[in-house]
C-alpha cells in the first residue's frame, strides 16, 4: 500500500535481572555518590551560642581576673579568659597558622603569662594578638556578653 510503512519488529533479547542484586547495586551507587559528595564539599555544623553561669563551681577560675577555662565548641574548642571585672574574651583554640593540623590547639602557657600553640610555636597575648612564632594572624575571638552571672559566648566571631 502506498504511504504506509510496515516495520517488522526485530528480535528482542530478554535480559533477566534479579531484584535483590539490582537493589544492592543501586544502594552501593547511592552510598558511593554520598561519599563523593561529602568529600567534595566542606560540611559545616551550625554553631550555637554558649551560656555560662559564672556562679557554678565549674567556672570558679573565671571569677578572678586572669582566670581561664576551656570549653567544647568551635573548631578545636574555646578558651574563655577573664581580662577585667566585666571583660571576658572567648578565643577559638584552632591556631590560625595551620588550623587544620591535629596538634594545632591554643593553650594558656604553664606560666600563665600568654597563650601558645606548642605545635607550631606561635604565641599570643591575652588580647589574641601574635607575639611570636610563625603565625601572622591574631586568634579568632567570639563575641561575648555578660548579664549578671550569665556569660554568653556568641556563635559569631567578634568584629573589631
Amino acid at each position: 500500500m502506498p504511504g504506509i510503512m510496515v516495520v517488522k519488529p526485530e528480535k528482542v533479547s530478554m535480559v533477566t535481572h534479579k531484584p535483590k542484586q539490582t537493589a544492592l547495586a543501586v544502594r552501593c551507587l547511592l552510598a558511593l555518590a554520598f561519599v563523593i559528595l561529602l568529600t567534595s564539599f566542606h560540611v559545616s555544623v551550625p554553631k550555637q551560642d554558649h551560656y555560662i553561669n559564672l556562679a557554678l563551681p565549674a567556672y570558679f577560675k573565671l571569677r578572678s581576673t586572669g582566670g581561664f577555662v576551656y570549653l567544647d565548641g568551635g573548631q578545636r574548642g574555646i578558651l574563655v579568659y577573664r581580662a577585667d571585672n566585666d571583660v571576658y574574651y572567648a578565643f577559638e583554640r584552632a591556631c590560625p597558622h595551620h588550623p587544620r593540623e591535629a596538634c594545632a590547639k591554643i593553650e594558656v602557657h604553664a606560666s600563665g603569662l600568654y597563650m601558645h600553640d606548642a605545635c607550631c610555636g606561635s604565641s599570643f597575648n591575652f588580647n589574641g594578638q601574635v607575639t611570636g612564632g610563625p603565625s601572622r594572624d591574631a586568634l579568632a575571638r567570639y563575641e561575648t556578653n555578660l548579664e549578671g552571672n550569665i556569660l554568653t559566648i556568641g556563635s559569631q566571631f567578634a568584629m573589631d
